[in-house]
């Protein structure tokens, strides 16, 4: 699960300095402001495209499912520690 945390920071960062490197690339020469607004157009288009590729619907339930089973996991591990704290709590009461 960390991983997959790890590697979403690590693409979001790599996509905002090549973000970064095109818009300053990009920019225009002085004086020449019109387009400093179709530079930043596409940055924001290219930015809505790599989100909607990288948020589908498949991925959100990819996720989802994981954190079922990480939640899972958790629960069992909990359930497990309980009974042997129970456990011991009996043997020393007695």
């Amino acid at each position: 699960m960390a991983r997959v945390a790890l590697i979403f920071v690590a693409v979001f960062c790599v996509f905002q300095l090549s973000m970064a490197a095109k818009i300053r690339r990009d920019a225009p020469v002085e004086g020449n402001t019109s387009d400093i607004g179709k530079t930043l157009e596409d940055a924001w288009s290219n930015f809505q495209k790599q989100m909607e590729q990288t948020f589908t619907k498949e991925n959100l339930d990819k996720l989802a499912n994981e954190f079922k089973e990480f939640g899972e996991k958790v629960k069992s591990a909990g359930t497990d520690l309980l009974a042997k704290v129970e456990k011991k709590a009996e043997e020393t009461k007695n």
